[in-house]
């Protein structure tokens, strides 16, 4: 069964669908696109219309309010349309070369739309007022004039609109990280719900009210096993992790490891001295100080004897050596037991009290 549309399919074992990622919604409504248009048509018709009084070349208030919203109205007219392609083609590490093969040509489309645009009012109002208006030369004219101004325009709409995604996409991960706070909560109380386990509770107290009809003091103490209990799991709720103290009951004589300090100085140098030595005589790498050994293993490869001798030095400080056993070390089987059941090497014929488990 499919998840409900706000929820993520759990593929993780974890017994619950997990809220659906929001996705940062694209683009701009129009109305709020013709309310900023209308804004800024308002304040640069008053600005316009201040600045050819202090001039002295007055200009009809219908002529400025004309221009001035064609002006904000042709942008808005094209603001969807850089938006959508700003926020799809981010200017970002990354991206940042297929965000400029994109805007650098989208840039100049736009900014030369806008001007054939206005020259288009120009001419409208021409054309009302009986007037000759040569439309491709003044377009030519305004896009040498005006270009960076046009471009600026597109750039700061491409700005704004990067703002308004990056708005969106920390709204976006706040509800994520909310949607995910309230699923610990909830994961808490169940975990809570499933160490109190009611039936287990319900039985206990059932048995308490029976004990006290029959044995007061047992009731009791039953009672303060339950009281403890409960405090335990309260105390760790939430924990993934109980330490030994708090699951024993029992305090820690912080002891463990100690047999590898240096508390005692004669102890920890003769350590060192016997890894030393293991290290050396291992797999019968050296002969000659055998009989300082207070120990020999001796065995085929691969048995362990490596590991074995390194514990006997580290843990307990004892000198111990091992010697592999394979058929080129064997000397004549006649040396040890002349019945030939078992045989040693020469090198550990005089070092027998040292092997253990093997006798003259």
């Amino acid at each position: 069964m499919k998840p409900p549309p706000d929820r993520r399919l759990d593929i993780q074992g974890t017994g619950t669908d997990l809220p659906a990622q929001a996705r940062p919604k694209y683009g701009v409504r129009w109305r709020h696109v013709l309310v900023v248009a209308t804004a800024l048509g308002i304040l640069s018709t008053t600005l316009a219309w201040q600045f050819t009084r202090l001039v002295g070349k007055p200009t009809p208030f219908g002529t400025l309010i004309i221009l001035n919203f064609a002006w904000w109205y042709v942008w808005a007219l094209m603001a969807p349309a850089v938006v959508w392609l700003s926020q799809h083609f981010k200017v970002e590490r990354g991206g940042l070369l297929r965000a400029l093969a994109v805007h650098v040509p989208a840039v100049a489309f736009f900014s030369l739309a806008h001007i054939a645009g206005m020259e288009s009012v120009h001419w409208w109002l021409a054309y009302s007022n009986e007037r000759d208006y040569e439309w491709w030369t003044h377009v030519q004219r305004s896009a040498v004039l005006y270009f960076d101004w046009e471009m600026m325009t597109y750039w700061a709409l491409v700005g704004l609109s990067h703002a308004l995604l990056y708005y969106r996409e920390s709204r976006a991960r706040a509800l994520r990280a909310a949607q995910l706070e309230t699923k610990l909560v909830e994961a808490q109380l169940s975990t809570l719900q499933q160490q109190l386990h009611p039936h287990f509770l319900f039985n206990t107290l059932h048995a308490i009210s029976s004990l006290m009809h029959k044995d007061v003091p047992a009731a009791d103490r039953v009672l303060m096993q339950l009281s403890d209990l409960l405090r335990i799991t309260l105390e760790h709720l939430g924990q993934q992790e109980v330490t030994l103290e708090a699951e024993l009951g029992a305090k820690s004589s912080h002891t463990a490891g100690r047999s590898h300090g240096i508390a005692n100085s004669h102890e920890y140098f003769a350590r060192m001295e016997a890894i030393n030595f293991a290290q050396a005589h291992d797999d019968g790498a050296a002969t000659r100080d055998l009989g300082k050994a207070q120990v020999i293993l001796v065995g085929v490869s691969r048995c362990g004897k490596t590991p074995t001798t390194l514990y006997l030095a580290m843990q307990f400080g004892i000198r111990a050596a091992n010697f592999p056993l394979t058929p080129d070390d064997f000397a004549d089987r006649t040396h040890l037991n002349p019945r030939g059941a078992t045989a040693l090497s020469r090198a550990l014929l005089e070092y027998v009290a040292s092997l253990p488990g093997v006798k003259r």
